[in-house]
């Protein structure tokens, strides 16, 4: 897998194709407005972006899971507070679902 960049008249890019090793990328020239010449990116910057995505992507569900948990937490303190019986961590991830409709 390749990326290229497509280039507008003056040099500015006018859109980024991911392409299969092999595939020809002024095929995809014609299909954005404007574009005119590619130039492939620089692999390094590509497995730079991934892993950034990668990273960020950890760092949101790390995130997602602490709220969870926190959520979690509160519900059984109220549950507490109104002498219901806590409920468990499934419990609480299907009410989720639930809720949120998955």
């Amino acid at each position: 897998m390749r990326r290229i960049e497509l280039l507008d008249g003056i040099g500015q890019v006018a859109g980024l194709v991911d392409i299969e090793d092999g595939e020809v990328p002024e095929a995809h020239v014609p299909y954005y407005s404007g574009a005119v010449a590619w130039r492939e990116v620089d692999p390094a910057i590509v497995a730079a972006e991934r892993s950034a995505r990668e990273a960020e992507e950890r760092l949101q569900n790390a995130l997602l899971k602490g709220a969870v948990l926190v959520l979690f937490n509160h519900e059984n303190r109220l549950r507490a507070l109104e002498a219901k019986a806590p409920i468990t961590i499934e419990q609480f991830k299907q009410a989720l679902k639930a809720i949120l409709g998955l």
